[in-house]
């Protein structure tokens, strides 16, 4: 079945990739699947103190509560777009963004994919590059870019 994939951060900011990513998949009869990636769980974050005890356990819960958050943001999202007729997956994967991105690409074979990017001065994309272009250079399904407010 063809198709689409939608990158979201599961904020109101990214409310146009989503709006758009249905439109087109109602449109043409496709699958959509939203997908958001979380950054890598960083480990470094030390024990937490509870009273006189030391709970190494505390950095882990709290990352396990915030993944679960998360999962249940974008099955919400998933959930509302299936109501409102879409075929909708929720995929929710851990790593770098490009890398983890160009894995589900690879694994769903996508018609396109639709990212949504926040428009930043120049100096910034000097010091911190442009993640659709990198996108861009990698991919090899089209991107569709949609900007989104600051």
């Amino acid at each position: 079945m063809k198709s689409i994939i939608a990158l979201t951060d599961l904020t109101d900011s990214c409310k146009p990739v989503i709006a758009l990513s249905e439109e087109l998949a109602k449109g043409m009869g496709w699958r959509l699947y939203v997908m958001h990636v979380v950054p890598p769980h960083d480990a470094k974050g030390g024990p937490a103190y509870v009273g006189n005890e030391v709970d190494d356990g505390q950095p882990r819960r709290d990352a396990a509560a915030a993944l679960k958050e998360l999962r249940h943001k974008l099955h919400a999202q998933r959930d509302e777009l299936i109501a409102r007729g879409v075929d909708c997956h929720a995929v929710m994967v851990e790593g770098q963004l490009e890398e983890k991105l160009l894995k589900e690409v690879d694994a769903i074979n996508p018609e396109f994919v639709i990212i949504g990017r926040h428009c930043h001065d120049m100096l910034y994309k000097v010091i911190f590059g442009n993640r659709s272009d990198k996108l861009l250079d990698k991919l090899k399904q089209p991107l569709m870019v949609v900007p989104l407010p600051k």
